[in-house]
């Protein structure tokens, strides 16, 4: 994902919400409209072993032999609906 402009993504987990799971990625007019860019059904909590049910989150980007700068302005990281 490239642009010459400020993009507001929103990632978020819908956990049982759309049934098995979904982890949806929302891009400008898709967060109000809820039609994510990338939705991918899955179930974090039963795919990951995590200890004690802890996780690290971030971001990470690569785009070869070429660089690219990519920069979060913000970050919200909601344990219930935000």
């Amino acid at each position: 994902m490239t642009a010459n402009e400020n993009l507001i993504p929103y990632l978020k987990d819908n956990g049982e919400g759309r049934r098995l799971g979904t982890l949806a990625v929302f891009v400008d007019q898709g967060i109000k409209e809820d039609r994510p860019l990338l939705a991918i059904p899955v179930n974090l909590s039963l795919i990951l072993n995590l200890p004690d049910s802890l996780a690290y989150v971030g971001f990470t980007a690569s785009t070869g032999r070429k660089w690219q700068k990519n920069e979060i302005h913000r970050w919200e990281w909601c344990r219930i609906e935000c």
